[in-house]
């Protein structure tokens, strides 16, 4: 119940198999399909009253290769197409790349915030997301490396 409340569903879905079967299982199933980890999800009690989550890493991502596969030969067409969403992601991306491989000294917070940020796009697919603030502090953090 304290589970179903904080996803704001306490209203829907009374029945744990309900619950299970258009919630859990779904969710199980695309996290298993479209991501790089393995989610088992099990009951415990009768009646269940406990939900264990157990997750397993599949393969580990190195960021480093992961941002180098994007090749930066093509700089005059990839420039035609730059719009202030691109030039953000890009620049948060080479500021990423810079900083794995020492090019550049992050501040403690300048890293969290960052991979946060890269964490979040590659969620979401885009910045629309971003309030003022974070737009702001994102932007003042790539232009002092000279990224935007």
């Amino acid at each position: 119940d304290d589970f179903k409340f904080m996803l704001m569903l306490e209203k829907k879905y009374k029945d744990l198999r309900d619950f299970n079967k258009k919630i859990l299982k779904l969710v199980e199933k695309d996290i298993n399909t479209y991501s790089n980890m393995t989610l088992a999800i099990k009951k415990r009690g009768r009646p269940a009253d406990t939900l264990i989550f157990q997750v397993e890493l599949d393969k580990q991502i190195d960021l480093v290769t992961e941002l180098a596969k994007d090749p930066v030969s093509k700089k005059e067409d990839k420039a035609i197409r730059l719009t202030p969403e691109n030039r953000l992601h890009e620049g948060l991306k080479t500021t990423l790349h810079d900083a794995l491989t020492a090019k550049i000294q992050l501040t403690g917070f300048e890293a969290k915030f960052l991979s946060d940020m890269q964490s979040k796009y590659d969620l979401n697919g885009s910045f629309t997301w971003l309030t003022q603030k974070q737009r702001a502090t994102l932007e003042k953090i790539l232009a002092k490396y000279g990224r935007i």
